[in-house]
């Protein structure tokens, strides 16, 4: 994903990878909780609208002019931007994946905070509940149910 390659930039395509990754959206702010490793994520503005916009199939081109019609861009450079950033960031924590083609059609980006100027997408990552997300509510909990874990 780099800035001089344009023509493979607006080939590429993300998804989420729903089978070890929740999310949820509430005030332009997205916590993200990677069931696989226990850790969750929070994503807010630029980042919060990314993860929208991967989540609804734009390539990062495409991001890019949907953004300049909600912020103030200094560019309109994927990589100048930070979202090539973020997105390998989310790619190397298994929270998307790369695919060839998305068949989606995109919804516009909520309305759920005051933008402006642009600042490059970046999440705060949280090991804080890593016990309690990786634990198995059927075979690793008492009688009494989750979160009372079984002693070993």
């Amino acid at each position: 994903m780099s800035s001089t390659d344009n023509d493979s930039d607006s080939m590429e395509f993300f998804e989420i990878n729903k089978s070890d990754v929740s999310h949820e959206r509430l005030d332009g702010e997205v916590i993200v909780i990677s069931l696989a490793e226990g850790l969750y994520y929070s994503f807010s503005g630029s980042a919060a609208d990314v993860w929208w916009l991967i989540q609804e199939g734009y390539s990062p081109d495409g991001m890019v002019e949907v953004l300049s019609e909600v912020f103030e861009l200094p560019s309109n450079d994927v990589h100048e931007l930070g979202i090539d950033k973020f997105i390998k960031q989310a790619l190397d924590r298994g929270l998307i994946s790369s695919v060839e083609q998305r068949n989606v059609s995109p919804k516009p980006i909520p309305h759920d905070y005051a933008r402006g100027i642009w600042i490059p997408p970046s999440f705060t990552e949280f090991t804080d509940l890593k016990d309690l997300i990786l634990v198995d509510p059927i075979h690793d909990t008492t009688t009494l149910g989750w979160p009372m874990i079984r002693d070993e």
